[in-house]
Order: C-alpha cells, then sequence, then structure tokens
C-alpha cells in the first residue's frame, strides 16, 4: 500500500517495522506513529498530513521523480505484484 500511495503522489501512514523506512521516509513521503494501539497518535499524523498537504505532495512527487531515476522499472515490479 505505500508503494502504491507512493506512486501517486500521496504521503504513507505507517507503524516503523520491518523494511518500512527504505521506503517511507518520516516527515517526508509520509510519518510513522508509535502503534496501532495508539489512536491519538494516529489521528494526529492524519492532521499533520492534511494540514500541511501540499508540502507532503510536493516531496511525494520528488520521491517518485528520484525512484523513477534510481528503479527505473520499480512500477512494472510493484504491478507483477
Amino acid at each position: 500500500v505505500i508503494l502504491e500511495a507512493r506512486s501517486y503522489g500521496i504521503p504513507a501512514l505507517s507503524v516503523n517495522v520491518g523494511g518500512i523506512s527504505e521506503i517511507l521516509s518520516d516527515g517526508t513521503n509520509g510519518l510513522f506513529f508509535e502503534d496501532s494501539d495508539a489512536p491519538e497518535d494516529i489521528r494526529l499524523k492524519i492532521e499533520r498530513i492534511i494540514s500541511e498537504y501540499p508540502t507532503f505532495q510536493k516531496q511525494c512527487r520528488q520521491t517518485e521523480l528520484t525512484l523513477n531515476t534510481v528503479y527505473p522499472k520499480w512500477h512494472k515490479a510493484v504491478s507483477d505484484i
């Protein structure tokens, strides 16, 4: 879901587990929340994304351009999954 969001220039929300930090940069193309049992933290992160949406969207698009340069076939790899 994070890669799909990134492919549309949409910031994502996630818990920072496993390899998520390799595809999501906190404060750049999305936000991390503490854990799924923290609804107040999730609410605050959603409100931040809404209030700062133009900035997040711009950063997401820049990230996509970087992905397309570094990994030119990433869209095909994701669609094959």
